[in-house]
């Protein structure tokens, strides 16, 4: 079973437009920060890898510029991609599978409340609490109606068992996850698994309900999208074949002076 695990940072990117690169907070500078780096310096540098390729890497703590972010949901400062994830957000109950921890991964359930979502589900196996809930955590003063909950577990797992609550659309959150050493190794034991993800994505879903797809998952693209070469060139998952529709998809490229990386987000709609 895959380890999951969140790593984001990329998604502002893709859905705000400002004139300059989207912001976020430094860095706090404290041991565990300190030692993360180190860390993460190592693993660089022996080239064991990122999301896909090798050891987890640690979480340091640095919190997007939340009143930068909602200054520019205010004003409308989106991407056409973030206009569109905002239009199914709204209203809607956002799971996100492979959530990360809380404390140092943040941008979906932010996302999800400047977005005008009702609520956040994130489940991750790697969660240090059973079951935690935050209120109204990047929202308007005095609103207590945003909540985001916490459920330690395996994603699949949690599919399986998941009933609906309400009438609600749903938007499924597939972004940053890595996976562990192993799982990285074995293509096709973690798009297997994968796989049974977004059958049960799809089976718990209605018309109308969304599923995003980030970069770091990129075997969940279409065939037709992976880089020559990909060593998932085989294990390409395509929702189309689960009766998703593609609404829309941003591409990413570093020649882009905002963006720091290249890659693809996706939107699909359940048809």
């Amino acid at each position: 079973m895959p380890e999951q695990g969140n790593f984001s940072k990329y998604l502002p990117m893709s859905l705000f437009a400002p004139n300059e690169p989207v912001p976020f907070s430094k860095s706090r500078l404290t041991l565990p920060n300190l030692w993360n780096g180190i860390y993460n310096a190592y693993r660089y540098i022996k080239e064991i890898g990122i999301a896909f390729g090798g050891s987890e890497r640690k979480p340091i703590t640095r919190k997007p510029n939340v009143s930068a972010l909602k200054e520019m949901t205010d004003k409308g400062e989106l991407s056409p991609f973030g206009r569109t994830l905002q239009g199914a957000m709204d209203g809607s109950q956002v799971v996100d599978l492979g959530c990360g921890q809380p404390k140092s991964s943040y941008m979906p359930r932010v996302v999800a409340q400047l977005f005008g979502a009702k609520s956040y589900v994130g489940v991750d196996a790697g969660l240090s609490s059973a079951r935690a809930e935050r209120v109204n955590e990047f929202g308007r003063q005095g609103d207590h109606s945003f909540r985001s909950t916490f459920v330690k577990g395996d994603m699949l797992e949690f599919l399986k068992s998941f009933h609906r609550e309400g009438e609600e659309p749903i938007v499924f959150f597939i972004e940053g996850i890595e996976f562990d050493h192993e799982s990285a190794a074995n293509p096709a034991m973690t798009a297997n698994y994968m796989r049974s993800i977004i059958q049960e994505v799809s089976r718990i879903s209605r018309p109308g309900d969304h599923l995003f797809i980030g970069m770091t998952v990129s075997f969940l693209f279409p065939a037709a999208d992976l880089p020559t070469g990909s060593k998932w060139g085989a294990q390409a998952i395509d929702p189309a074949d689960f009766g998703f529709g593609l609404v829309e998809k941003n591409t990413m490229t570093t020649a882009d002076p905002k963006a720091t990386v290249s890659g693809n987000h996706y939107l699909w709609v359940r048809q």
